[in-house]
């Protein structure tokens, strides 16, 4: 049998008791969750073995691995307290800062009148700066718990 087949097999077996549990709707056993757990780990060293096989590069390999995957494989990146959000969103070239933002809603900068009212989005590299404001003030990351 071939990784991928291992895999896919496991893969159902994991996905299997997921499915199991939310029809009962109700919560993993203990002797569940070990299995589960215990698939997701065989999952994930497959996963590996399947890219080197492919002779695909693992930048963990050299970066450290920094992220949590799903039963499909997708990483998403872990942010601790020695981490910034900002790091790892992409990057903006056009000088907008939300000071400016602020700044040209008031009329103090640029414009004469306000840029808008009401709700705003905010762009991605901006609301990860804020993120990574908002986290080194909080609490628990000054008491190094993350």
């Amino acid at each position: 049998m071939e990784l991928q087949e291992i895999r896919d097999k496991l893969f159902d077996e994991a996905e299997a008791i997921i499915k199991k549990v939310e029809k009962e709707n109700r919560d993993f056993t203990d002797d569940e969750e070990m299995a589960y757990n215990a698939k997701y780990e065989q999952i994930k060293a497959l996963d590996k073995q399947i890219r080197q096989a492919q002779g695909g590069f693992d930048p963990r390999v050299l970066l450290g691995d920094r992220s949590a995957y799903d039963l499909d494989g997708r990483a998403f990146p872990v942010v601790d307290a020695r981490s910034l959000v900002a790091n790892i969103t992409p990057k903006d070239d056009t000088g907008f800062t939300l000071a400016g933002f602020v700044r040209a809603s008031m009329g103090l900068e640029g414009r004469a009148t306000p840029v808008g009212t009401g709700t705003a989005l905010v762009p991605q590299y901006l609301s990860a700066n804020i993120i990574d404001m908002v986290r080194a003030k909080s609490r628990v990351v000054q008491a190094g718990a993350i």
